[in-house]
């Protein structure tokens, strides 16, 4: 099921970054799809699972079987089923494939009476009733903010030493992923505008999910502007853990220990790391994207 799955990636690859034919996949795609849709609906039917929530396969077609495979066993077994459409097809560049085309706009995102979609912004919510004529319900990214995790505590105190990081360096963070969409080389430029040297610029997030070679663009970039950059995605986990003597921190230990969280992204399905960063009381270099201007900046003048 996941997209780095060898198969699934390898027709992915073909069609979305090296334009080939997808019509010379499709026998695959489908045979995939069949594959999985066995195995899904022994799986559900096992645990006796009645309601799914799909997060995006249905949406953003990185995995094209999946998508095939999980509304063929909704259908197949009548499960109610809550479709959180965080990023469509058409929003992305590298999926305007005129020979794939047809196959998204049939099945990404399927209209169904057992499915009820949800999308994360008002334009998507929008085009996605412009181009289909599905309703969705609008539920944006959110943030638990009574929790208590916004204080350095015994364990991220050893953050800045861990990275060689000087207690009276500034430390600008970018957290999101490392991907062509956030800009990060905007902040770069600010950093690089600032003539600080007493800032270091820490990358929290991964590479690897979109085939670019944009994380050594970012490096070789930094390299030329004098910028002190930390690419820490490795040691960054969904829980603290220490292996081997090695710390291994959370994204929230490296927003508590940071001065500033630069956001410059040209396009976001709505801004999880936004949100974030005002839970954590940090200045934010945001640029504002378009769901920032429709959705997020109405209510912050308010």
């Amino acid at each position: 099921m996941h997209f780095l799955d060898p198969d699934v990636q390898t027709v992915h690859d073909a069609v979305v970054y090296n334009d080939q034919d997808f019509n010379a996949y499709k026998t695959k795609i489908f045979a995939l799809a069949q594959n999985l849709e066995t195995t899904i609906s022994a799986s559900i039917q096992e645990a006796k699972i009645d309601k799914l929530i799909v997060a995006n396969p249905f949406s953003l077609p990185i995995h094209f079987s999946l998508g095939l495979a999980l509304v063929s066993v909704i259908k197949e077994l009548k499960v109610l089923t809550i479709a959180r459409n965080h990023d469509f097809w058409w929003d992305r560049e590298r999926y305007l494939k005129p020979s794939a085309i047809s196959f998204f706009e049939k099945y990404f995102p399927p209209e169904h009476p057992l499915i009820k979609h949800v999308t994360i912004n008002k334009l998507s919510h929008d085009e996605l009733k412009k181009r289909k004529g599905i309703d969705s319900l609008i539920i944006g990214d959110s943030f638990d903010f009574e929790q208590k995790v916004n204080t350095i505590d015994e364990f991220s105190a050893h953050f800045k030493k861990d990275f060689s990081i000087a207690p009276d360096q500034t430390i600008f963070l970018q957290a999101t992923r490392i991907v062509p969409r956030k800009r990060i080389e905007w902040a770069i430029e600010l950093i690089h505008k600032l003539n600080d040297p007493n800032i270091v610029f820490v990358l929290a997030g991964y590479a690897g999910d979109e085939n670019d070679g944009y994380l050594d663009y970012l490096k070789d970039l930094c390299l030329k502007n004098y910028v002190n950059a930390k690419f820490i995605g490795d040691r960054i986990t969904a829980e603290r853990q220490i292996i081997d003597g090695q710390r291994y921190y959370t994204l929230w230990d490296a927003f508590v220990n940071c001065d500033l969280s630069t956001y410059p992204s040209d396009f976001e399905g709505f801004g999880n790391q936004f949100i974030e960063g005002i839970y954590f009381k940090k200045p934010i270099f945001v640029n504002r994207y378009s769901v920032y201007k429709s959705d997020l900046e109405p209510v912050s003048a308010t």
